[in-house]
């Protein structure tokens, strides 16, 4: 279709003199594989200090630039290579170290100078509990990490490790040794998020710290706000206060499995991005959060978003499981787009002008006259000589004082008066007053 309208249909600024209104939708920039991308499975997303986005991926560690990815796989003859190419967590360090897992292949670290990895196993270090890791966070010199059946681990800045694990009989230990999720707070203190319940080490001792309703849901997702903390559970959304105290939102149960929250931002503004088991999330004001489909911009449903990351500038990069990932820029809310899932119709939009009672008017190569309420969003097609028009490529619009439309398209000139839906055409070939001929448009 050219000019990039393939998705975009109309584009209007929210500055323009129509001052528009249009309700907001969220257009991302999709990278793929004919970007790079190594695969659309993206667990979890990273940034260095250097600002190089990383993400884990079903094949393999990549890096991006913002121009191109650069990927790290396993190589069976290299033995600083990653063990494996199904990266399930990834976590930067305060040292710009780069710390991996892949699927049972326990921990992996690539320096600073991002020369090759050095391994950590459970055959090696009996403490680590297991090589299945899914969660990896640190604080100072001091790395955490969880997985299945393993319980928490803590690597020393001596390369010593700690291990704890549950216990049936001792309630000063985790509540499973399944550990889905970590966290710091404010306080620095460590959540622990696991398949039977929360927990949280103080620095000396694991405290088990039932949740409302159902105390011991699983723990998809622990997100600190402040001196607040985000709950995503199988039972839905929880808000824990600094005092301890639990809020529970109105829209909690939609978040309950299996459409549990994984991943959360908080835009500044008061309203959150949630991602999870059911897709992309966005909240407005009190309001129940309202999905983001990506069906919008051609790119299918999206489902298990598992993590979302900000940019300092406000931008945000998201997953879109199956087709790449996602960018959205921060100023986003500037821009208002329509595309035909919003009611515009097909076709290219080449013409566009402000009415006289409100609004835009537009043309289309389909042979379409259209009108755009910028307040409410809808678009209503003109219904008058729409049979006469249909091959029509009309490629601009204009209307006089006088409440005229005039318009252009591959063969001439025509008016149409909106007062008393009379057309009048010019052609190249019109005995009186023919327009010049410009060829195929």
């Amino acid at each position: 279709m050219g000019l990039r309208a393939w998705w975009l249909g109309v584009c209007l600024l929210s500055c323009a003199a129509a001052h528009s209104a249009v309700p907001e939708i969220p257009r991302f920039r999709v990278l793929d594989a004919a970007d790079g991308l190594p695969n659309t499975t993206i667990p979890v997303l990273a940034r260095d200090r250097e600002g190089y986005l990383w993400l884990a991926t079903h094949d393999g560690l990549a890096r991006y630039d913002g121009v191109g990815f650069r990927t790290w796989r396993h190589d069976p003859d290299d033995a600083a290579s990653l063990p494996g190419n199904i990266v399930q967590a990834l976590h930067i360090d305060g040292q710009d170290r780069i710390w991996v897992s892949t699927e049972n292949g326990g921990l992996s670290m690539m320096g600073a100078d991002r020369k090759g990895f050095r391994h950590y196993r459970k055959a090696d270090h009996p403490q680590m509990g297991s090589d299945d890791v899914f969660i990896i966070v640190s604080r100072g010199d001091t790395l955490w990490f969880g997985g299945f059946g393993g319980g928490l681990c803590r690597l020393n800045a001596d390369g010593s490790f700690t291990h704890f694990g549950a216990s049936e009989t001792d309630v000063a230990s985790l509540p499973s040794d399944d550990v889905l999720t970590l966290a710091f707070d404010g306080k620095g203190e460590l959540w622990i998020g696991t398949l039977a319940g929360l927990a949280r080490f103080d620095g000396r001792a694991v405290h088990r710290v039932p949740l409302p309703d159902d105390p011991t849901p699983m723990i998809y997702s622990i997100t600190p706000e402040g001196d607040r903390l985000w709950i995503g559970t199988s039972a839905g959304m929880f808000e824990r206060g600094k005092q301890g105290e639990w809020t529970t939102p109105a829209w909690s149960r939609m978040f309950a499995r299996p459409n549990a929250v994984m991943a959360m931002v908080n835009t500044g503004d008061g309203k959150y991005w949630l991602g999870g088991q059911g897709g992309l999330w966005r909240t407005e004001g009190e309001g129940a959060p309202a999905p983001v489909s990506f069906d919008l911009q051609g790119y299918g449903a999206t489902r298990v978003l598992q993590s979302l990351l900000q940019q300092p500038d406000g931008g945000m990069w998201v997953p879109v499981p199956s087709r790449g990932l996602g960018y959205l820029q921060s100023d986003w809310r500037r821009i208002a787009t329509l595309s035909p899932a919003e009611g515009l119709g097909p076709g290219l939009h080449r013409g566009i002008a402000p009415a006289s009672a409100g609004g835009l008017w537009l043309t289309s190569s389909k042979g379409a006259i259209e009108h755009l309420d910028t307040v409410s969003g809808e678009v209503t097609v003109l219904p008058w000589h729409a049979e006469a028009l249909k091959d029509e490529r009309l490629t601009s619009v204009l209307e006089d004082r006088h409440g005229r439309l005039w318009v252009g398209h591959s063969g001439g000139l025509l008016r149409i008066d909106l007062a008393t839906r009379a057309m009048q055409r010019w052609l190249a070939d019109s005995e009186k007053d023919a327009v010049p001929s410009t060829g195929p448009v």
